[in-house]
């Protein structure tokens, strides 16, 4: 697997060079494309048949890995994406208050199945 943080033009040359092989995929994090831009989601939907997984946190204009509903992120339209592509989604924040709290705001918003 592949995760992007920050992006750099080796960075995405990476992702072609990974996106040649059958056996290595993608772990696309939101929260790390949304703070530097939206770069790495526009780079792997290129290749999206090779996501496998999201990381799913907020980012609040100057801290990722925060709780959901609190930051920039759109989380509609990311988890529709998600739900779209049936790709695993995790819940990636720093304390265990916020992922109960990120948890009871999808089950009240209905994202949750």
């Amino acid at each position: 697997m592949f995760e992007n943080v920050k992006v750099e033009t080796y960075t995405l040359k990476a992702i072609e060079i990974i996106s040649n092989y059958n056996n290595l995929f993608f772990t696309l994090d939101l929260g790390h494309n949304i703070r530097y831009g939206n770069i790495a989601k526009e780079m792997f939907l290129k290749y999206d048949d090779r996501i496998k997984h999201i990381h799913l946190h907020d980012f609040n204009g100057s801290k990722d890995h925060q709780e959901l509903f609190t930051g920039i992120l759109n989380i509609k339209e990311e988890l529709d994406f998600c739900k779209s592509k049936n790709i695993d989604v995790l819940i990636e924040v720093k304390r265990k208050e916020e992922l109960v709290n990120s948890v009871n705001k999808l089950h009240k918003f209905d994202y949750m199945i």
